[in-house]
Parts: structure tokens; sequence; C-alpha cells
């Protein structure tokens, strides 16, 4: 099927034709073929559906585009904890990973703590952290010695303090000691998910019981930069998929119609089809629930 590019003041201009003429049909007082009236109704919800469709897809654009001087909602930018997870394992990140939901609590890195030490099958552990809207990362070490940790935090700043003060009051227990990691700065206030991700391979692979781990973030702002460009795209592709699946959904409704009916070409959105309309006449009258658009209360008030 052809994909035609139809403007939003062209899809406004059809979608006022098309209210005119349904409220002249039902005003007329004539005898015609309801199944057409219901035509026209799919037709005025796929217009609306595009409409929607398309501003939203258009704010989502002028989100993204930071460097443009328009005004980013940074939260829509925030990394879910999926596409951390993603970026860790194909950077090569080899151990197994949690998301904990805070610092204290059952489902945060406290319960997740407790659970770690229990299991004598699990050697180490990844945990990405989200304490307020913000990633950390704290990798957990058996050794021969005892249990060691790290915790990466890309920002610096009173909160980080915090956080590291709460993670060490509650890992201050006897036999686990903490190996220093100094993480690479973000900078800006969205990018943490990555630095999280990235910080966890550079903790992860290597002997801590021997002090051989690394004691410092190796990545660089280009490697941030190159997987918030690859996450960037891959929305707009998830976003693009979602488009193409509601437009072929629509469209295959709306076309099934239009073939048992024979009356509207929905493809290119023409309204000459409509004129043999006020040519139909039958014995069905116009069902109540058509009652509201031709007193002009704005809604069909289908059910």
């Amino acid at each position: 099927m052809q994909n035609n590019t139809v403007s939003k003041e062209e899809l406004q201009k059809s979608k006022k034709e098309l209210e005119e003429l349904l409220n002249s049909l039902l005003e007329s007082g004539k005898n015609f073929d309801s199944d057409i009236i219901e035509q026209i109704f799919a037709l005025l919800d796929f217009i609306n559906d595009q409409i929607e469709y398309d501003e939203f897809q258009s704010n989502a654009v002028e989100q993204q585009q930071s460097n443009s001087g328009s005004k980013v909602n940074e939260k829509d930018l925030y990394l879910h904890d999926v596409e951390i997870q993603r970026i860790y394992k194909e950077n090569d990140g080899q151990e197994e990973t949690v998301v904990c939901v805070g610092i204290t609590g059952e489902v945060g890195l406290e319960g997740m703590f407790y659970n770690f030490v229990q299991n004598d099958d699990e050697k180490s552990k990844v945990y990405f952290v989200n304490e307020n809207d913000h990633w950390i990362t704290v990798r957990l070490q058996k050794t021969n010695n005892g249990i060691t940790y790290q915790v990466a935090d890309s920002l610096q700043s009173e909160g980080a303090k915090i956080r590291s003060e709460k993670i060490d009051e509650l890992l201050n227990y006897k036999g686990i000691e903490k190996k220093p990691f100094k993480s690479m700065i973000q900078e800006n206030s969205y990018d943490c998910g990555i630095y999280a991700a990235l910080n966890a391979v550079d903790m992860g692979g290597y002997d801590v019981e021997n002090n051989l781990t690394t004691a410092k973030s190796t990545f660089s702002q280009n490697n941030v930069n190159f997987q918030r460009k690859f996450i960037t795209e891959e929305r707009q592709s998830e976003r693009q998929f979602e488009e193409d699946t509601k437009r072929a959904i629509a469209l295959s409704n709306v076309e099934m119609s239009s073939n048992q009916q024979g009356s509207i070409n929905f493809e290119n959105i023409q309204l000459d089809s409509f004129s043999s309309i006020q040519k139909q006449d039958s014995n069905i009258k116009p069902q109540s629930r058509f009652q509201n658009v031709a007193q002009g209360q704005g809604g069909c008030g289908r059910q």
C-alpha cells in the first residue's frame, strides 16, 4: 500500500468537512443507510487518531532535540532498568544484575544484600540502584576473606555524599570491606543510567580478592554519547513501530468496512466518495445514538 503523507491542515479540513456532511445528513430528516453513517464515524475516528499521534510525535522529537534550544523534559530522557541492563550486557558485562528500588527496604539494596549473603552459590553481583530518580551502581563480591563492595555514583554533590553514607551504613558489617572506585562525572542531569551501566562493566571481571579491579571509570564521554544516540534512535524506532501498527490496524478495519460497503476510499482520505450518500434511500432511520451530533452537542454518543 502506498504511504501517503497527509498534513495536519489537510486532516483538520477533512475532519471539518466530514462533520458538516454528517450533520447535514442527520438534520435533513431523510431516510438513508445507517451503515454509511457508521463508515463516516470510522473515518472520523481514524483522522482523530492520526492528528493525536502526529501531535505526540512532534512533541517527542522536540524533547529529544536538546541542542535545538527547545525546552526538554529531562525525565523523558531517563533510562529504564531494561535499557541499563542491555547496555551492560552489550558492553561485555558478565555478571548477573539486579535492579533495586532505593537503598533501604525489601526491594532496595538492603533486601537484595541479605539475599546475596544467604545464597552460597552467588559469588558476585551487580546492583543498579535507583534512589530518587538517580541511578548508581553497587557491586558485591565474596572472597576468601569475606565480602567486598564498590560504589559508583556519577554525580559529585551533597546528594552523592548522602547516598554513599547510607550505603556504607547499610553494609557496615564485620568482614565487609569497601573497595575504592572513582566514577567519571556525568555532564548533564539525565545520563546517570548510562554511567551506571558502563561503570558496572569497569567494576566487574577482575580479581577483587587480589586488588586487581579497576579503581575508576575507563570509558570516555564519546562512549556515553554513543549510547545516548543509540537509545534515542531505538526509542524513535519503537514509536515508529507503534505508529505503523496502529495505522495498519486502523486501515485494516476501515478498509474492511469500505470493501463491504464499496463507498469510501480511506487510504487517500478523499471525500468525493460521499457525494452519493445523499442519493441513498432506505427504510432504515437514523439511530438515537446519533442524535447528539444533529443537535450540535459535539459528541456522537456512541456506545
